[in-house]
């Protein structure tokens, strides 16, 4: 069975307050209270953990219940796999379980060790916040402690919102409605994964990348988008909690996942209402340029370092250093920021209500036959924005690279609808496009970036020393660029 829920984290007095305004319509007789002790297993080596497993026997009162939780492969932002028994005793019991059996199906290995424990006090109720919706509402508050170690505790204070019944979009209500009247954030990270976290305090941080998401010939449209719309937005929540420790790579995939999905909705554009669409095209935006200034700093910060053997480029880099240092600071309170946190919700609902009434009959037509006006459209805009490359402006060639990001993204959506050799023959001829128009924006971004820095410090002379040179290195890809645009722009369609 599928467990959806979003956890939302604060201080223990916003939480109290929060639970006791909902408090008020809870479903009568749903109030409970209960302490929860749970103790997660695993191999030595944590080989659950690296397949997004968990798996925990927790005493509730006089019963013990055994669970196993798997980590949505689709890459929904919501859903788990949950399997639960109730067993004997706090220790597991791998036969005659359905949570077992299921473990053995992922790690035929079943020496396990206990890693850490949860010690929580758990209250919450039932809402119905409209007809045939269930909500269960859940305060937890306690701590997790990693086993063998007296320094490796963690606090826990956190309401979860869990989808009984009912459309999912009920749940980003009422998360709205809690973030709109109290200082919480989004948690993107359970329990588990707070417990791991404990036992490797060292661990470099690992930015979580996400397959794109393929569209199904049978899907609708609006289905497309919104299962496009999940696998994101899980990306973006995963990548949260690296972002809020400084992680530029953390940073660059929540700016990833964020630049695919506005290109589908910018596919679909021509489909949906136009007041709908900007509102949520902005909101997508926002996200991407609330990240964008750490993003820039770190890729000056990497091309600096091609010339590190070079003179007067220490004092550059250092300099470009603090203002990376000042930009991911920025990021982190981006990322935290009420406006933030109600720009993905709202997004989230969005694509979660695709299609509803104001859309007509235009989202619930096949993706299939959808795909090749969408991907037409598309490669017609980067063919206009290709014509005479070599006399274009900066800004001209930006366009042009924006537009070549669009297609591409669109074509990987819906590249399963077609045969596959044909899709790689023209990303073949797309990804150099793209890569040649990265490295020369680079180049334009550090210009501009380095002329900041001149202003600010005083590198004035090695900050133009430096700029010159990068720009002596873009003569190569500059032609590189024409041939591969050329190309290009007379590609064979596949759709």
């Amino acid at each position: 069975m599928a467990e959806i829920e979003l956890k939302l984290r604060g201080s223990p007095a916003r939480l109290k307050a929060v639970l006791k305004r909902l408090q008020q319509r809870a479903r009568k007789g749903s109030a409970f209270k209960k302490d929860l002790r749970a103790v997660y297993f695993d191999t030595a080596k944590d080989d659950l953990h690296a397949k997004g497993i968990s798996f925990r026997v927790r005493e509730e009162g006089e019963r013990f219940v055994q669970t196993l939780k798997q980590t949505s492969a689709g890459g929904d932002a919501l859903t788990r796999g949950e399997w639960s028994d109730r067993v004997a005793a706090a220790a597991p019991e791998l036969l005659n379980t359905h949570s077992g059996r299921k473990l053995r199906q992922v790690w035929k290995d079943i020496r396990l060790l206990p890693r850490f424990r949860t010690d929580i006090a758990r209250s919450g109720f039932v809402i119905s916040p409209k007809a045939h919706t269930e909500i269960e509402v859940v305060r937890d508050e306690g701590n997790i402690h990693a086993v063998g170690r007296d320094d490796g505790v963690a606090a826990v204070s956190e309401i979860e919102i869990e989808l009984k019944k009912g459309p999912r979009s009920a749940i980003y209500d009422l998360a709205l409605e809690i973030v709109a009247t109290a200082g919480v954030q989004i948690e993107p990270l359970g329990k588990a994964d707070r417990g791991y976290a404990l036992l490797s305090p060292g661990a470099a941080i690992v930015s979580v990348k996400a397959e794109s998401p393929k569209a199904r010939g049978r899907d609708t449209l609006a289905e497309t988008l919104r299962s496009a719309a999940r696998r994101h937005f899980a990306q973006f929540l995963a990548n949260m909690a690296g972002a809020l420790r400084q992680d530029p790579a953390s940073i660059h995939q929540m700016r990833v996942s964020m630049r695919r999905l506005r290109a589908a909705l910018y596919g679909a554009r021509n489909l949906l209402p136009e007041a709908e669409y900007e509102s949520v095209r902005l909101k997508l935006k926002y996200l991407l340029q609330s990240l964008g200034a750490a993003r820039d700093w770190e890729v000056l910060t990497e091309r600096l370092s091609e010339l590190e053997d070079e003179e007067d480029i220490e004092s550059v880099q250092r300099a470009a250093g603090v203002q990376k240092g000042r930009a991911l600071v920025r990021a982190v309170d981006a990322v935290g920021s009420r406006k933030n946190i109600m720009a993905v919700l709202e997004a989230m609902r969005w694509f979660e209500d695709l299609p509803t009434a104001r859309h007509g009959r235009k989202l619930k037509v096949r993706a299939r036959d959808a795909a090749g006006d969408i991907l037409s459209e598309l490669f017609d805009r980067v063919r206009r924005r290709g014509r005479h490359f070599e006399e274009q402006s900066v800004g001209d060639r930006h366009r042009l690279r924006i537009a070549g990001k669009n297609l591409r993204y669109n074509v990987e959506l819906y590249a399963a609808l077609y045969p596959k050799r044909k899709v790689e023959r023209f990303l073949d001829l797309l990804k150099p496009v793209q890569d040649d128009l990265g490295h020369l924006n680079d180049v334009s971004r550090a210009r501009d970036l380095l002329g900041e820095l001149a202003k600010r410090s005083p590198q004035k002379a090695a900050a133009a020393a430096v700029v010159a040179r990068l720009e002596a290195r873009v003569t190569a890809a500059d032609k590189r660029a024409r041939k591969h645009v050329a190309n290009l722009r007379n590609a064979k369609l596949f759709w």
